[in-house]
């Protein structure tokens, strides 16, 4: 009771901020805008995610369990693995949203994505300092801070290892409380590792369902901890045992495409519209973007590997000018620039790419009725069906 009057009369004296700053990272009185919504967060996995059940039973149990722990032992940290459209931003957007109500406009999530922030790999030690400067502030400023960080793949190994105290079982430190932070990773690395699997269980007949987390959390880390291109490339994090989970990403079948589609098309008040799923390819597995994410495609550089293609031809030239909004959830680059391309894309831009994703994420403005066009790229025929 002191320690309120004391900071009351301290933010009247233009101190406040600082007192209560730390006030608000070792008490359990300041929320920080902390509004958790357990219940509401696993309805929305389980209902909106698609194919993932590994990804629905890890984050639902994980999560819950750590917001419902008032004095958690260590932060909750984990680690999405899997090829790019399989859900891994859009779980973490729905973290973010059912904490604090946002997906990504809570000033207590920050997103990190290294060709932004961390982009010069000559560079490690500033950014080091850098990032430990960041979220040290952050969580004395809300200790239920939560932090991402995008395309682990493409993080200069080294700078992620200065968050290593952070990450452990610390109660108080420097005043801080780091144990009530959420930490998410999302990287494709590993995912190799997951789609070997989901091609040897489809091929043995297996359920999909029938894939369990441990047959992979310990492939996975070993491929992040040997992968030179991995931020975690002989990270000490990995050999510490600092991951709370390693989530795995499996690769989507043609149902949780249409799926997925459907469900843009609801969002977007088409849901009576049955062409969507008619239009896809009956001989080849598909990528699905809206007409306007795979027209600006290149200018995307995070999914530069998928080069899409669309099956029908005679399609218009259209200018395209992407939206003052992100390029993907919780990306806050600059827009690209207005371009113009012709669909269908030639053939040198079909990749055997072995994985079915859903990518309906380039935030542009509608032009026609059209906006939920399947687009596609080739991808290996044994996980085609279904």
């Amino acid at each position: 009771m002191i320690f309120i009057i004391f900071l009351i009369y301290c933010t009247s004296l233009g101190t406040g901020f600082e007192i209560k700053s730390i006030f608000c990272s070792i008490s359990e009185s300041c929320d920080c805008d902390y509004k958790p919504d357990i219940k509401g967060l696993e309805w929305d996995l389980y209902k909106n995610v698609y194919g993932q059940h590994m990804v629905q039973d890890i984050v639902s149990e994980a999560v819950g369990k750590f917001l419902q722990n008032e004095n958690p032992d260590r932060p909750l940290v984990l680690s999405f693995h899997g090829a790019s459209g399989t859900g891994k931003s859009l779980v973490s957007s729905m973290i973010g949203r059912h904490i604090y109500g946002t997906a990504m406009g809570s000033p207590y999530i920050h997103q990190f994505v290294p060709t932004l922030h961390f982009p010069l790999a000559n560079r490690v030690q500033q950014y080091r300092s850098d990032l430990k400067r960041w979220v040290e502030r952050n969580l004395t400023a809300c200790a239920r801070s939560i932090f991402i960080f995008d395309e682990m793949e493409k993080m200069p190994p080294g700078v992620i290892d200065v968050l290593e105290p952070h990450l452990g079982p610390f109660h108080v430190l420097f005043q801080t409380n780091y144990r009530k932070a959420i930490y998410i990773f999302i990287s494709t690395v590993g995912q190799e590792v997951v789609n070997k699997l989901a091609l040897e269980s489809r091929q043995a007949g297996r359920d999909r369902e029938d894939i369990r987390p441990d047959e992979l959390e310990e492939s996975i880390a070993d491929a992040v901890y040997n992968n030179k291109n991995s931020g975690f490339y002989h990270s000490r994090i990995i050999t510490e045992k600092l991951i709370t989970r390693f989530v795995p990403f499996l690769p989507l079948l043609r149902r949780h495409v249409e799926r997925c589609a459907q469900r843009e098309l609801c969002q977007r008040g088409e849901c009576q519209r049955a062409d969507v799923a008619s239009s896809l390819d009956p001989r080849a597995p598909v990528h699905t973007l809206s007409k306007e994410a795979a027209l600006a495609w290149p200018l995307a550089p995070s999914f530069g590997h998928l080069s899409p293609f669309c099956p029908k031809s005679g399609l218009k030239r259209h200018n395209i000018t992407p939206s003052a909004g992100p390029l993907w959830p919780g990306y806050n680059g600059p827009p690209p620039p207005s371009t113009s391309v012709s669909t269908p894309l030639s053939p040198h831009f079909l990749p055997n790419h072995p994985i079915i994703g859903c990518l309906s994420l380039v935030n542009v403005p509608s032009h026609s009725a059209d906006e939920a066009f399947i687009c596609m790229a080739r991808v290996r025929p044994e996980l085609a069906a279904d």
